[in-house]
């Protein structure tokens, strides 16, 4: 604990908490969330989910807590000027980054209005020409799953779908014919797998 306090304050020397709490600490963070996000698009699973919102929120607070020890450190630094005003570059230069991602994430729309796991079957365009629109579940008592519906060219689009909305056709899986897709095996009319980081998960139509 007085470990995180001495780092906090900047008392650390700043090689360390620069290049190992910083750079490194924020490497394994970042790519843990990167590699949940990858499993959350293509397998999604309740641990899955809640996984990757502990992680990322967990990844956020420690980026910030780094950013402003690594600016406290650089403030004490004794060495050369120019040392000190590199990792304070490096701070701006991460916020400013940040602060980018989050406006485009805020201004990219990817949700899909009025819909959610809990009336999206009745949005559903049902064909006979498209067999497998549906709302499809690992367990048919999960309030999320994915939408498989009706897209151009004889496609169907993947969507996931929970109690706070749904992505909007598209934008979550690339649109498929799913036969053809490697990423999807056919088990029957009412039972398919999609392949995720972990391998292939089954899916089941529940019905309205």
């Amino acid at each position: 604990m007085n470990y995180i306090k001495s780092l906090w304050k900047g008392d650390i020397p700043l090689w360390k908490t620069f290049w190992l709490f910083g750079v490194v600490g924020v490497f394994i963070f970042s790519s843990a969330v990167d590699w949940l996000n990858i499993f959350f698009i293509k397998s999604v699973t309740n641990a899955s989910i809640y996984l990757i919102y502990i992680v990322t929120a967990f990844s956020f607070i420690y980026l910030c807590f780094m950013l402003v020890a690594i600016w406290r450190s650089a403030t004490k630094y004794n060495g050369l000027l120019v040392w000190s005003y590199i990792p304070k570059i490096v701070v701006v230069f991460v916020i400013s980054a940040n602060a980018y991602t989050f406006y485009l994430m805020a201004t990219t729309d990817r949700n899909d209005p009025g819909k959610d796991s809990y009336n999206i079957e009745t949005t559903l365009n049902y064909d006979d020409n498209y067999p497998y629109v549906g709302f499809w579940k690992g367990d048919c008592s999960q309030t999320f799953g994915l939408s498989i519906n009706k897209a151009e060219d004889n496609m169907y689009s993947v969507s996931f779908c929970g109690p706070g909305g749904c992505f909007k056709p598209g934008t979550y899986r690339p649109n498929t014919k799913l036969v053809d897709d490697q990423n999807y095996r056919i088990i029957s009319i009412d039972e398919i797998e999609v392949k995720g980081m972990d391998g292939f998960s089954k899916y089941y139509r529940c019905g309205l």
